[in-house]
């Protein structure tokens, strides 16, 4: 015990600089690697990426290459080799025939935050809204929290039936709405757009089919409304499986069914966005 103390007494200031610093490395490695951590399941929506989105329908989403690099399985690891995030499942559906939007359930390992009363992930708060990156497998993913497991769901589903119009309408055909006659031709009747579960979203189940109606101005100045030898009037019955959010409908999480906004159609041969003209049945 002497020879401790004699040798402590021949410590200069330096050594005890050294001491000190080694002393406060142990106790952050010690915070950092070592702390209480429990496991959350999240579900995380894959944001659009670097790579600008140009289309002009909608812009959100993800590439269909990106999207496919995902797989149940990956994991996130700190540098013990411990896992801090690991993908359990996927969801996806197209909203374009190019962008693709994505859902990971992900297991997080998660710090509980005594200053906030909430948990962390890399020091980002895990509440529904954040925003927060996972590295799997040296694929960066950035996303939105959406639903947190054990959080209340306030979701209903609901069977949708709507009447919905295919409509073509630009600067080249402003007197007519209609479109074209092969287009009507290659809707199947009893065609269904699947998620990559093989989840039926929306059913088309019956279609209907008439001359288009183009407004032509006579002679006099008067307009008058005659029947297009081409174009065709395309009417749409679909059946969706839907989400209720407060008092509106959405197609899947983010898509609203309302009067006079487009729902997307994406089977490997064709790519609409017909306008929702009438609700004809809500279902629970």
């Amino acid at each position: 015990m002497r020879e401790i103390l004699k040798n402590i007494k021949k410590f200069k200031p330096f050594d005890w600089i050294l001491i000190g610093l080694t002393f406060i490395l142990v106790l952050i490695f010690t915070f950092v690697f070592f702390r209480n951590s429990i496991y959350k399941v999240v579900t995380i929506e894959v944001t659009q990426e670097s790579t600008y989105a140009w289309e002009v329908w909608d812009a959100s989403g993800s590439k269909m290459w990106f999207s496919d690099l995902f797989h149940k399985g990956m994991k996130e690891r700190d540098g013990l080799g411990n896992v801090k995030a690991e993908l359990l499942d996927t969801f996806s559906y197209e909203k374009t025939p190019a962008r693709i939007t994505v859902y990971l359930t992900t297991k997080l390992r998660v710090v509980y935050n005594r200053a906030s009363n909430t948990y962390t992930y890399k020091g980002t708060p895990v509440l529904i809204g954040s925003k927060i990156k996972v590295n799997f497998d040296n694929l960066l993913v950035e996303g939105l929290i959406t639903d947190i497991e054990g959080v209340s769901d306030k979701r209903e589903k609901r069977l949708i039936t709507v009447e919905a119009q295919i409509r073509e309408e630009n600067s080249t055909y402003l007197e007519t709405s209609g479109t074209k006659a092969y287009i009507a031709d290659a809707i199947k009747v009893g065609e269904e757009i699947k998620d990559n579960n093989g989840n039926t979203i929306i059913k088309i189940i019956d279609k209907k089919v008439e001359p288009a109606q183009r407004v032509v101005v006579t002679s006099d100045g008067r307009a008058m409304l005659r029947v297009d030898p081409v174009r065709k009037d395309i009417y749409l019955t679909l059946e969706i499986n839907a989400l209720k959010i407060g008092e509106r409908y959405f197609l899947l999480n983010d898509i609203p069914i309302v009067i006079d906004y487009s729902l997307p159609i994406n089977t490997p041969h064709l790519s609409l966005f017909p306008v929702v003209t009438k609700f004809i049945s809500i279902q629970r």
